[in-house]
């Protein structure tokens, strides 16, 4: 086993032995002390059975807690640990206020435990968490909501799930994209003053500037820039592309298609001539 291991095995070990430690404390102490601890200790134990338990009660079902239950979780969590920590230290000096001698060792022993739990047992929190529960959207596929679930970390990483309302969605994936999956759509530069997009036989050409907050489902990464669904519309007619860093995007309309929804139009001469024919 490595070291990195080894070190986060421990920051997890002393977490749960800070935790336990503030439980005994609670009747060790007395006054403001024991309030304090009672909070962090309560705060901590309370978020953590709400989400791991929730979790295991929803999953009996095919659900799980949206993001917008778990960020909040973990930020409780966080700070129940901080002060719980904190007076995890208050109180072993508390207790050895008549052994000086071993009193100043025993705090910076502490203190030193404390920002083991804090850099190791929470950077995988923070890791384990961030990895499944980053931005989340409520977008349309094939006639069904779904949520969106930005999971990218190294890469490009679009994860969906059943949409069940505002804080629990389902269990189990839809379907996924990321940039490394093949047979998505691909921007093409061409010799025509413009960029085109290629999928499956069939060709695109841009139609109209859009809000990116209308795009739908993650297809593919091309060129430089994310390739998604637009709206309801079907992906065979119509597709957008967009980057994070700025706020438009592009819409692209399929050569063959004739029928414009409303609320938009052509916003380049290509179209004015012939709509199927750039």
């Amino acid at each position: 086993m490595e070291l990195s291991e080894l070190l986060a095995l421990g920051g997890v070990a002393l977490a749960a032995g800070a935790v336990a430690f503030g439980v005994v404390c609670l009747f060790l102490v007395k006054g403001k002390l024991r309030a304090h601890m009672a909070v962090a200790v309560g705060s901590f134990l309370g978020a953590l059975a709400l989400w791991a338990g929730g979790n295991w009660a929803l999953g009996q079902f095919g659900l799980a807690w949206r993001n917008c239950v778990v960020w909040p979780l973990a930020l409780v969590m966080f700070c129940g640990g901080v002060w719980g920590i904190v007076c995890d230290v208050r109180c072993l000096r508390e207790l050895l206020r008549n052994h000086e001698a071993i009193r100043l060792g025993a705090t910076v022993l502490s203190v030193a435990a404390g920002v083991m739990i804090l850099w190791y047992g929470g950077l995988i929190g923070a890791i384990a968490v961030g990895l499944g529960a980053g931005p989340e959207r409520v977008v349309s596929w094939e006639g069904q909501r779904l949520v969106e679930v930005d999971e990218s970390f190294m890469d490009i990483l679009y994860v969906y799930y059943p949409y069940h309302g505002p804080l629990v969605r389902g269990a189990e994936r839809v379907v996924q994209h990321g940039e490394s999956d093949e047979g998505g759509p691909q921007a093409v530069d061409t010799d025509k003053g413009y960029t085109e997009i290629r999928w499956e036989g069939r060709v695109y050409a841009p139609f109209c500037a859009v809000d990116k907050g209308d795009r739908g489902v993650f297809l593919s990464l091309s060129g430089g820039s994310r390739i998604s669904t637009w709206r309801d519309e079907p992906p065979e007619d119509w597709l957008v592309t967009w980057i994070p860093q700025d706020g438009g995007a592009m819409l692209y309309k399929e050569l063959s298609v004739t029928e414009i929804p409303e609320g938009i139009e052509a916003e380049y001469g290509l179209w004015e001539a012939a709509p199927d024919a750039p």
